[in-house]
């Protein structure tokens, strides 16, 4: 798959660019990817950026995030309401450059009907308002639904990057998109790579 083979070769240059600035510098990204064909889509992520079908007014989470936290839910020490406002919230556990030869990739696949709509996002949507908000939102009319889910989150005072993809399935067409990004007062995308030092199982951003 082409695109496995560019976030692989992604990862080994972050990886690359982490050691020559230094010891224990990291640069990484999480990455969150849809494939779709005639009605039948595959989702590739790595970390916590999301994705999401909405079907009707239903919203149907796709990925699983990789962070310390989700571990925690699943393993019964916490529960899904707790994990919200945890101090170690941030830790993501996997990650494009992040501290491994290998890229692990995560790996989901559907089937879409007329109608359905998917949603991308970097978690500064999900951290700021809730999965009701962004099913109501995404349900409105029009194609501006990408738009609305970012102004919701900054008058929520989001606190992180906020971009937003919605892909909307429609019989016998192509898939039609809408992206609206914004962090803030500035532009950002899902994919912004930043560098710091981190120590194993702490955040990349």
């Amino acid at each position: 798959m082409e695109v496995r083979s560019r976030l692989e070769e992604a990862h080994a240059r972050l990886r690359a660019m982490g050691s020559a600035r230094g010891i224990g510098v990291m640069v990484a990204t999480t990455v969150v990817v849809v494939l779709a064909r005639d009605d039948h889509f595959a989702c590739l992520w790595a970390g916590d950026s999301r994705a999401y079908l909405l079907r009707g007014r239903a919203l149907t989470r796709i990925t699983r995030d990789h962070t310390l936290v989700q571990a925690m839910v699943e393993s019964g020490e916490i529960s899904e309401a707790e994990s919200a406002g945890h101090p170690q919230a941030n830790v993501v556990t996997n990650a494009i450059g992040a501290d491994s030869d290998s890229l692990d990739l995560e790996k989901r696949t559907g089937q879409l009907v007329p109608g359905d709509r998917l949603l991308l996002c970097s978690d500064g949507l999900f951290k700021a308002i809730s999965e009701d908000q962004v099913a109501e939102l995404l349900a409105g009319d029009g194609d501006s639904g990408a738009e609305r889910l970012v102004i919701a989150a900054l008058a929520a005072r989001a606190t992180d990057n906020v971009t937003v993809v919605t892909i909307e399935f429609e019989a016998g067409g192509p898939l039609t998109s809408s992206e609206s990004e914004r962090a803030g007062a500035s532009i950002a995308t899902a994919s912004e790579v930043t560098e710091h030092p981190v120590k194993r199982g702490s955040k990349p951003t």
